[in-house]
């Protein structure tokens, strides 16, 4: 690292190659004692295979960084399905997330790259902030005889969340910027595909052989659909394929019927006018591709029609439900309404900490029918189960967050890459009106793979004090 002794421009690069080396040989060395071992274990009792089986995998996790990422999102995907069971692999899942934390962690610790680790810092801030309402909520949730296992169940999101920050400066040293954004495509059309399946079927619009098989969130789709808007707007490379896979991955989210979808529609506009540079070249852009993108968004939905012989009179009928939203016609919003009154309810009776994670809310649905669930789709639930010391947390969080935006729009915006965590973030506020989507496991694993490559892509120049830098 060099420092001028009046200025000012520093390269603040980390060590190549010294930590990969280490960890491979150490992966290396792990894997011959662990696999005599499995072997052992096969031969003389097959269901003792799993422990040292998990053990080597637990020893991958520490020390390496690829592994850790591919890890908690795609095993995110694979096991945070919704159910109301905390299973053995998804407690096996917890599990190895707290052990990537522990590798990313220390990798953070050992890295030198002073630059990025000050860019993320109010990030980091913002982290600590959520763990210690995290830890504060236990006792809450105790307090109020709330189980444990409800409030694991219930806090596991946010657990996850806070852990974002570390992830995404994990992932960015660990990958090139053409296997992060093939990691975020990867993990788009899954978490499409996973979406666009369940739907179909539970509204019974067409019959499919499989069913879900993985997280069925809108929010990693809508990560991908912003990146792809956002290269196909600002980057002079690839536009039309950018602009087909963000049409395609609409029309799939669209041909459900979920209303909800429509928010995307928020990311192009966002991503033209989050900018004053180059403002007039992306708007040209928009108004030039929006004609070809709803083509190819119709196309798209009609040959998913086609396929999978999709009911036209269901999609019809959910069409025509537009109309009647936020009106006492609408079901579903009458259904959010007595939510958001149970919610309500509670924070009133204890609205210092809110009764806690795990609180369960008992509410009448249209119908007439009972339901309780911990999990409601109102953004009163937060304040209900964490109370006013909750939203002072969350103040402290979007604070943090525009403080991180500010920084990386000073040293590298307009990007393709800091136009989608825009038009990502605006998705977000955007969805808080209907639901928390800190408790949509989605959101933070989209979240994970945008910041990675906002902060992979940020200038390793900056304008620094004269003295030394050092470890702080």
């Amino acid at each position: 690292m060099t420092v001028r002794p009046h200025g000012v421009l520093v390269s603040l690069r980390p060590r190549a190659g010294a930590a990969p080396v280490v960890g491979d040989i150490a992966a290396l060395v792990v894997s011959a004692l662990v696999a005599p071992a499995i072997g052992a274990a096969v031969a003389i009792r097959p269901a003792a295979a799993v422990l040292p089986a998990g053990l080597l995998g637990a020893c991958l996790l520490l020390v390496d960084a690829r592994a850790r990422v591919l890890f908690v999102v795609f095993g995110g995907f694979l096991t945070l399905q919704s159910s109301n069971s905390l299973g053995l692999i998804k407690l096996a899942y917890l599990a190895g997330v707290v052990v990537s934390l522990a590798g990313a962690v220390f990798a953070l610790s050992k890295s030198t790259d002073w630059f990025r680790r000050e860019l993320a810092m109010p990030l980091l801030r913002g982290s600590l902030a959520v763990s210690a309402l995290i830890g504060i909520s236990l006792f809450v949730a105790l307090g109020h005889d709330v189980g444990r296992t409800d409030w694991l169940r219930d806090i596991a999101p946010y657990a996850l969340f806070a852990m974002a920050p570390i992830f995404a400066l994990d992932a960015q040293w660990a990958f090139s910027r053409t296997a992060l954004v093939r990691v975020l495509v990867c993990a788009g059309v899954l978490a499409t595909i996973s979406f666009s399946t369940y739907w179909l079927e539970q509204r019974h619009i067409a019959n499919l052989p499989f069913s879900s098989f993985a997280l069925s969130s809108f929010l990693v789709p809508a990560a991908l659909v912003a990146y792809a808007i956002g290269a196909a707007l600002h980057s002079n490379r690839g536009r039309v394929r950018w602009l087909s896979l963000a049409a395609l991955v609409f029309a799939l989210l669209v041909v459900t019927g979920t209303r909800s979808t429509l928010i995307l529609v928020v990311a192009p506009i966002v991503v033209a006018i989050s900018a004053r540079r180059y403002l007039s070249a992306r708007f040209f852009r928009l108004v030039v591709v929006a004609p070809l993108a709803l083509l190819v968004t119709a196309a798209a939905t009609y040959a998913v029609i086609e396929v999978t012989d999709a009911s036209t009179s269901v999609i019809s009928e959910r069409i025509t439900t537009l109309k009647e939203s936020g009106t006492s016609g609408d079901a579903s919003y009458r259904d959010r309404q007595a939510q958001g009154d149970v919610a309500l309810d509670v924070f009133s009776s204890s609205p210092v900490f809110g009764g806690g994670p795990g609180t369960y809310f008992n509410w009448t649905v249209a119908n007439g029918e009972k339901r309780s669930a911990f999990i409601i789709d109102t953004p009163i639930a937060f304040p209900a189960k964490f109370g006013i010391v909750g939203l002072g947390v969350l103040a402290f969080l979007i604070a943090s967050y525009a403080s991180f935006l500010r920084s990386v729009f000073r040293l590298n915006h307009p990007s393709p890459e800091t136009l989608a965590l825009a038009a990502y973030a605006a998705m977000g506020i955007a969805v808080s009106f209907l639901t928390n989507p800190l408790e949509d496991k989605g959101w933070t694993l989209g979240l994970v793979l945008l910041l990675a490559l906002v902060l992979q892509a940020a200038p390793e120049r900056a304008s620094v004090r004269s003295e030394p830098m050092g470890p702080r």
